[in-house]
């Protein structure tokens, strides 16, 4: 067994349980705002929030991805070209390059009043 087979059974028993006490005491009137009940409640929440942010982006990309496939097929390219792992490559450098700038220059530039407001 290896070490993240562990890790993920370990989150899996912490989770489980939490969601299912998260929709028990839900109905029954419990003050969840205080104690151990409050621990729970956030730990089901964002176990909750990232499995249904995962399940509608996979949704999403299955989606694209059979809409690339119809369009490589309508226009005959070939599905997966040698050239296309290098242009992989040079994209996703591009985009984290473009990232980083921004970031950059984001913190160079002074706050305008409106921004400093919110």
């Amino acid at each position: 067994m290896t070490p993240l087979t562990s890790v993920n059974n370990i989150l899996i028993a912490i989770m489980v349980p939490c969601i299912l006490l998260y929709f028990w005491f839900t109905g029954y009137g419990i003050n969840r705002d205080t104690g151990v009940m409050r621990v729970i409640d956030k730990i089901a929440r964002y176990t909750m929030m990232a499995g249904f942010g995962s399940a509608f982006g996979y949704t999403v990309l299955t989606r694209y991805s059979l809409f690339i496939g119809r369009c490589q097929f309508l226009l005959g390219i070939t599905p997966n070209p040698p050239e296309a792992k290098m242009a992989f490559m040079v994209i996703a450098a591009v985009f984290l390059a473009t990232l980083f700038g921004w970031d950059l220059y984001k913190r160079q530039t002074k706050p305008t009043a409106v921004e400093e407001k919110i």
